[in-house]
């Protein structure tokens, strides 16, 4: 979605991704691996991931398991493992943030 906005956050102090992403902190958290997170970092993690999987909790009573709504991307970067747990309606709620307040400065 930046890439195809009108608006650049070069040179500027001011980021749609990092207020968006400042909102919904909690959609996403490195397990593993040096990653400074936002919206646009997830996007990319997301896109090169070589592997996921559904996160799963257990029933205390039934010891059933189940999908508990995050994702874990699994990766590398020159040589280097990344891993990360994305939340996945949180992350879409910062997503459809971000992509207001994009809309908004675009007009």
């Amino acid at each position: 979605m930046q890439d195809i906005s009108d608006f650049s956050t070069e040179d500027q102090e001011y980021c749609p991704d990092k207020e968006a992403y400042g909102k919904y902190s909690n959609c996403a958290k490195v397990l593993e691996g040096k990653i400074s997170l936002s919206i646009r970092e997830c996007c990319s993690k997301i896109i090169h991931a070589k592997s996921l999987e559904l996160a799963t909790k257990e029933t205390t009573d039934l010891k059933l398991r189940y999908w508990d709504g995050s994702c874990v991307l699994l990766g590398d970067h020159n040589r280097k493992v990344w891993k990360i747990e994305i939340d996945i309606k949180s992350w879409v709620l910062a997503m459809r943030d971000y992509y207001s307040i994009i809309q908004d400065l675009n007009h």
